[in-house]
């Protein structure tokens, strides 16, 4: 049978579009930046500028209250009552982020030794902002990623432009952390305009229910549980180096870091692509099979792609300054092997609200990368750092689930589908939809 374009894969194919080619362009363009601001910044201030743009991101994923899986429910369900739930969200979502921004700042005057803590302050200002953000949810649940794409370039290509004449007459410090700040609220204003000329949702009126925002909450706190774990898990590496170690293996460790997390987040727009069909999808389906097969291997021919390339590449963005960047790139890469399928995964365990269990994972997780970082700290250094981390996010995401009652058939069923070659064929030749 010949292979037959289906209207879902047709409206996969526009969404990946979009997404990778905002992708593509925040790799390349990012990748100037790297070489520019760290060759003129140094590293130390090169390090000191990733941190405060870390902080500012564990804090935006913690104060988000894992809202973002439950709205996108919620727009996907289009319930008679969706007014109601959207308006109580926001409300919920400004209370939270205000929670987070006094939290945010008692951590950093009272328990961090950092320079720069005014830089943090201004930044965590962005925390009110995150309501807003709900019009992204609105354009996933739509499978309209794409206007989020399209926002996200815009600002990208217009904040590196200053980037680029702010390091050709030779702004301080500040003013790269004011660009970062520059760029949220222009994406901000840009979802906002993009509402006002779509006339969506512009009679809404306010009604105050605490039993709406009660389930809201209820439903998203396990999923902010997961999404604390693992924005610590995630930036738990850069804490240690900055406690134990010097600014300059900091600022070694940043650069890589920056590197790998652009190839991250290929796997992780798969993931967003496939969410609002999951929700829709049986468990355990031929579909399900599918997307995992997929996520997979386009991760492993990524992965393939990037470490044979690694040398030139790191080579050609940083000078002898940044000594370590290339091996600490080498062993930091290693999880985007299984970062695809783990995305996706995560959306499953998202719609069976088996938050908990992710959580528990994650905590497990964190544990054992402290301990292996306490460990290896004093051997290896900063590369220990990167040892610690690859250890235990292989650990939790391939051995961990097996022990879980709750996540073993869904995490064997993945693990199986990975290997069933026979979806080639299915995808080539079945006219179902993925």
């Amino acid at each position: 049978m010949i292979f037959k374009v289906t209207e879902y894969k047709k409206l996969f194919a526009i969404e990946i579009s979009f997404q990778l080619i905002e992708k593509l362009l925040r790799i390349i363009l990012g990748l100037i930046i790297v070489y520019k601001l760290s060759a003129y910044l140094g590293p130390e201030e090169y390090g000191s500028l990733l941190f405060i743009e870390s902080n500012y991101l564990l804090f935006l994923g913690l104060s988000g209250f894992g809202l973002s899986p439950q709205i996108i429910k919620i727009f996907s369900e289009n319930k008679s009552d969706l007014y109601d739930f959207i308006i109580n969200g926001l409300i919920l979502s400004l209370f939270i982020s205000f929670c987070f921004f006094l939290i945010f700042n008692v951590w950093t005057y009272f328990f961090l030794a950092f320079s720069l803590k005014e830089g943090l302050f201004y930044v965590s200002l962005l925390l009110f902002l995150n309501p807003i953000y709900f019009i992204e949810y609105y354009y996933n649940s739509q499978n309209k990623l794409r206007y989020n794409s399209i926002i996200r370039t815009v600002s990208y290509l217009i904040c590196f432009a200053i980037k680029i004449i702010a390091i050709e007459n030779n702004m301080t410090l500040n003013f790269f952390i004011g660009i970062i700040i520059f760029e949220v609220i222009l994406i901000c204003l840009m979802l906002i305009i993009t509402l006002i000329i779509r006339k969506q949702f512009s009679n809404i009126k306010i009604n105050l229910n605490l039993n709406i925002q009660y389930k809201i909450f209820k439903n998203s706190f396990f999923i902010f549980l997961y999404g604390l774990g693992i924005n610590f898990f995630s930036r738990i590496d850069i804490l240690m180096i900055q406690e134990f170690l010097t600014l300059e293996a900091l600022g070694n460790y940043s650069a890589s870091f920056k590197i790998v997390s652009f190839f991250y987040a290929f796997p992780v727009m798969i993931a967003n692509t496939f969410y609002p069909r999951i929700l829709r999808l049986k468990d355990n389906s031929l579909s399900q099979k599918k997307m995992y097969f997929f996520s997979f291997w386009i991760s492993v021919i990524l992965f393939i792609s990037v470490y044979v390339l690694k040398g030139e590449m790191v080579g050609r963005l940083f000078d002898s300054q940044f000594d370590s960047v290339q091996t600490i790139f080498g062993i930091s890469i290693s999880p985007l092997l299984i970062m695809g399928i783990s995305s996706t995964y995560v959306k499953v365990i998202y719609k069976k609200n088996l938050q908990l269990s992710l959580f528990v994972r994650s905590v497990i997780g964190i544990i054992i990368n402290i301990l292996l970082n306490y460990i290896f700290i004093d051997i290896y250094g900063v590369l220990g750092v990167a040892y610690a981390t690859v250890i235990s996010i292989f650990f939790v995401e391939l051995v961990y689930d097996f022990f879980d009652n709750k996540t073993r058939k869904y995490h064997i069923f993945k693990l199986k589908s990975i290997f069933d070659f026979s979806v080639i064929k299915l995808m080539l030749n079945d006219s179902s939809r993925l």
